[in-house]
C-alpha cells in the first residue's frame, strides 16, 4: 500500500503527505529509491503466492511475459561513444596547482546521447565525471535536492557566472578555478 503512495501521476504524487508528516520520511533524496527498499518483500511474497497454488502454463507464461516486457528500457546509453568520452576524459588537462575546486565556465556542444545540451544537467554532469577522474571539487553536480545559493543555471546564462561566485562565498568555496569544456582549458583561480 505505501508503494502506491510512491506513484507520480501528473507531477502529483501522494508521498508529498508522508515526507511532511512523517518523521524521517524527508531523509531519502530520491523518493524511487523506497521501491528498492520494497523490492524484497514484494519478491517474496510474489512467490509465496506463486508457491501456493498450482498453476498452468498459460497463466505461468503470461506472468513470465508480463515480466520480461517489464523489463524492456527504450531509453538506455548503450550507444554511448565510449572512446570519444574517454578521449574527451583524456582532453582536460590537470587543473592549475592552485586551484581547489572549480566550475564549468562553457559547456559542450554537441549532445552525447540525444540528449539537450543547453540544460543544467550537462554541465553539471559532466563537471562531477572530471571531479572525479582529476581528483578536484567541483560546484557544479547535480541532486534531487541541491544546497542553498546553487547556481542552477547554465553557463550561457549571462548570471551564470554571478550565481557561481555566489555559491562560493556563501559555502566558502576558495581557489576556484572555471574550466572551459569547449577548449578544454584552465583558468583562475578567481579568489577575490
Amino acid at each position: 500500500m505505501t508503494w502506491l503512495l510512491t506513484i507520480q501521476v501528473g507531477g502529483v504524487t501522494a508521498w508529498s503527505l508522508v515526507y511532511q508528516y512523517v518523521p524521517g520520511a524527508k531523509a531519502p533524496r530520491v523518493v524511487a529509491r523506497y521501491q528498492l527498499f520494497l523490492t524484497p518483500t514484494v519478491i517474496l511474497l510474489a512467490l509465496a503466492f506463486l508457491a501456493s497454488r498450482r498453476w498452468g502454463r498459460l497463466p505461468v507464461a503470461l506472468v513470465a511475459t508480463v515480466l520480461l516486457l517489464e523489463q524492456l528500457n527504450g531509453y538506455s546509453p548503450r550507444f554511448l561513444d565510449r572512446p570519444l568520452e574517454q578521449g574527451r576524459l583524456a582532453a582536460v588537462p590537470p587543473p592549475p596547482a592552485a586551484c581547489r575546486a572549480f566550475y564549468v565556465s562553457a559547456a559542450r556542444t554537441e549532445s552525447r546521447f540525444g540528449e539537450a545540451v543547453a540544460d543544467p544537467y550537462n554541465h553539471n554532469t559532466e563537471a562531477m565525471i572530471v571531479a572525479a577522474v582529476r581528483h578536484i571539487p567541483t560546484v557544479n553536480g547535480i541532486s534531487t535536492f541541491n544546497p542553498p545559493h546553487w547556481p542552477d543555471g547554465i553557463p550561457d546564462d549571462p548570471g551564470y557566472r554571478a550565481a557561481v561566485e555566489a555559491y562560493a562565498r556563501a559555502w566558502g568555496v576558495t581557489g576556484l578555478c572555471a574550466l572551459d569544456l569547449r577548449r578544454m582549458e584552465w583558468s583562475g583561480p578567481e579568489d577575490r
